[in-house]
């Protein structure tokens, strides 16, 4: 048996409908308007896809504005809250954080707890700061912070004082950690305090 006659039946299938009317007329029409259609299909997915992309770039930009919009009007919500305070008030944060960096405003409220609770000074180490020129027209700050060490001698009560002092001391300052030790041959306490004072830039 040839392929030819392996096959001939379906020949026989196909054959009229080939050569049928219809075919014959919408054929070629219908092959055309197929082959157009996935090539449109194909022409637009691009354009499809990118307006997609842009669409959801765009939602994106609107949940940005507005949170840039809530961000704003919390800042001058914040604006309003602080012209309205008393002068008391403000003449109090400026003291715990002052807008210009002085050793001044440090070193005086540590000197003073040292002289109220009757304990003397071995040491203070102030860490070098980077004083850099702040824009004038800027209405922006930023918490910057100036790291000290702090060394007194005293008795056990008037270091316990002294410390409780400086937690709770105008200036506005964190202490880091404490280390007691006691002299050699003596009642005195010796404390170092580590800490931080803080300004605004």
């Amino acid at each position: 048996m040839t392929p030819t006659d392996k096959y001939s039946r379906y020949y026989t299938y196909i054959k009229p409908v080939i050569n049928s009317a219809v075919v014959k007329q919408y054929g070629a029409w219908s092959l055309t308007i197929i082959t157009m259609i996935i090539f449109i299909i194909f022409a637009i997915k691009p354009t499809i896809e990118t307006i997609s992309v842009l669409q959801q770039k765009l939602e994106n930009s609107k949940q940005t504005l507005i949170q840039v919009n809530q961000k704003l009007q919390n800042l001058q919500t914040g604006r309003k809250n602080y012209e309205a305070l008393g002068a008391n008030t403000l003449n109090k944060i400026n003291l715990a954080v002052p807008t210009q960096i002085s050793l001044n405003t440090l070193i005086q409220p540590l000197e003073l707890a040292a002289t109220v609770n009757q304990a003397s000074i071995s040491a203070l180490q102030i860490d070098p700061v980077v004083i850099t020129q702040k824009d004038p027209n800027s209405n922006n700050f930023t918490l910057e912070k100036v790291q000290f060490t702090f060394n007194t001698e005293g008795s056990f009560t008037n270091i316990m004082r002294l410390l409780q002092d400086l937690e709770q001391s105008e200036r506005l300052i964190s202490i880091d950690s404490v280390v007691l030790n006691k002299a050699p041959d003596s009642s005195t306490i010796l404390m170092s305090v580590v800490g931080k004072a803080y300004y605004l830039k």
